[in-house]
């Protein structure tokens, strides 16, 4: 009788299996797979690939919201750094969510995939294991976005401080709830909750920088503004990625960028009134009250004395770029540390977002210097 060996398919299934369900290797195969994905995207026009975003960000509502979430999940060895916060907060009328990233934090996930048994272990840690806590705010016209559209970005940042900076950097990556489903005061509430949340865990307001970009860049602004108002302790620094600043559409690179930027004039010419009910107490036509009441709720017009240090981003061919200008130019006149971080060739949040840059050593450079500021911000406090 013949001895019974396995045959070759059987090794193969095998061998496939074994590599497969090993997590080094099956992350290794995978980042190469969106590797190879990136390379080939970069390849494209730098003009084509902003219209890849224009077009998702210009379809509907719930379209949109669905395609920048599939296509900005996060992958292979990037779920590491990744371990979503569970609905929690300091009182039970508001909650906070998103994701926190945090390197080697599969270690503490337990038997739950993807981190969801860590989020008791970064509450029980957070300020003893972390030198600094960024609080990020995701853009997206307040109508589209995630709490993990940035994972390569956050990444970035985490490795930069402590490779280079030696600072152990924990990110919150927020989860808001949207419009039109809420209205900004809301959203406004949600943010205050998720800065008072971190204190709460025990984390100093020094050790706190809050960011976002584009509308969560003008959701970062007024929010210092706000703390201020309400006598918070106030955090260390702000970072406005590509901030919007004011709903005016008077500036030229609003136009003249029109055809390079990412930014669809659907998402820019939404209907405010869902994020301001206060705007449908009086006609459409009463342009001098709506601009009136919109200046209230703007960054470009805040009383921002006596706030933090800020580091302002933005791209010199993109829609807000004069906007930014003008708000630099506001703020340091109310006293506020401004640098800015501005590049010729870039067009709207490139540098959280790698597609959009012209080149990945473009984006790379610049998030490499949002860090270095962070590093500098936080080596300047009282806690270090």
């Amino acid at each position: 009788m013949a001895e019974s060996f396995p045959g070759r398919k059987t090794w193969v299934i095998a061998l496939v299996t074994s590599f497969w369900t090993y997590r080094k290797t099956r992350n290794l195969a995978v980042d190469l797979f969106f590797k190879t994905i990136r390379r080939l995207l970069m390849s494209l026009p730098h003009v084509r690939r902003n219209q890849v975003v224009k077009y998702i960000l210009n379809k509907p509502t719930k379209q949109s919201r669905k395609l920048l979430h599939n296509t900005t999940l996060p992958h292979g060895s990037q779920w590491n750094y990744i371990a979503p916060l569970e609905n929690t907060g300091i009182n039970k009328s508001m909650t906070v969510a998103g994701h926190w990233y945090i390197k080697n934090i599969y270690r503490h996930q337990g038997h739950h995939p993807y981190g969801r048994g860590a989020h008791a272990y970064v509450e029980r840690t957070l300020d003893a294991t972390s030198d600094l806590v960024l609080l990020y705010i995701h853009g997206g016209g307040f109508r589209v976005g995630s709490s993990t559209m940035y994972s390569d970005t956050y990444i970035h940042w985490i490795e930069r401080l402590e490779k280079h900076h030696d600072v152990k950097t924990s990110v919150l990556s927020l989860h808001y709830d949207l419009a039109p489903e809420v209205n900004w005061y809301r959203i406004m509430e949600q943010v205050e909750q998720a800065y008072l949340y971190l204190m709460a865990l025990g984390v100093p307001s020094s050790k706190i920088i809050v960011g976002g970009d584009s509308a969560g860049g003008f959701i970062t602004g007024m929010l210092m503004s706000r703390l201020k108002t309400k006598g918070h302790p106030m955090p260390l620094g702000g970072i406005m990625v590509s901030p919007l600043v004011t709903f005016e559409k008077t500036s030229a690179s609003y136009t003249k960028h029109a055809g390079f930027d990412c930014l669809p004039d659907s998402l820019l010419q939404q209907d405010l009134s869902q994020l301001f009910p206060e705007l449908n107490d009086r006609p459409n036509d009463d342009v001098m009250w709506r601009q009136q009441c919109l200046g209230q709720v703007s960054p470009l017009h805040a009383d921002m004395t006596h706030t933090p240090p800020l580091l302002v981003t933005y791209g010199q061919r993109e829609r807000f770029a004069n906007d930014v200008e003008r708000y630099v130019a506001h703020v340091t006149k109310q006293g506020v540390d401004v640098q800015v971080i501005s590049r010729h060739s870039e067009p709207h949040v490139y540098v959280v977002t790698p597609l959009l840059a012209s080149s990945l050593r473009a984006w790379a450079s610049d998030a490499s210097r949002v860090a270095d500021w962070c590093s500098q911000r936080i080596k300047q406090s009282d806690v270090y």
